[in-house]
């Protein structure tokens, strides 16, 4: 989806470009696991769809959801 929305990090090649690293670093300073990076931006999208799961919405319609607000619904609805 990242990729397609054209939003992916380049020097990563996974994750959203121009992220922040807030949450992992705190993570880290408490003690929590932080053997994979996910970004602040990252992380709210997997919050999101948790949420929106657990609301009773389908992968799919989540899936749209989160390419609308990337602004790039071709092909992501499926």
């Amino acid at each position: 989806m990242y990729t397609l929305a054209d939003a992916i990090n380049s020097e990563t090649g996974w994750g959203l470009a121009g992220e922040s690293w807030q949450v992992m670093e705190s993570l880290g300073k408490l003690g929590g696991v932080t053997w994979f990076n996910l970004g602040d931006k990252d992380i709210a999208t997997h919050c999101y769809r948790t949420q929106r799961l657990s609301e009773g919405a389908t992968l799919g319609q989540v899936t749209a959801e989160l390419c609308a607000s990337f602004a790039w619904t071709s092909g992501c609805s499926r």
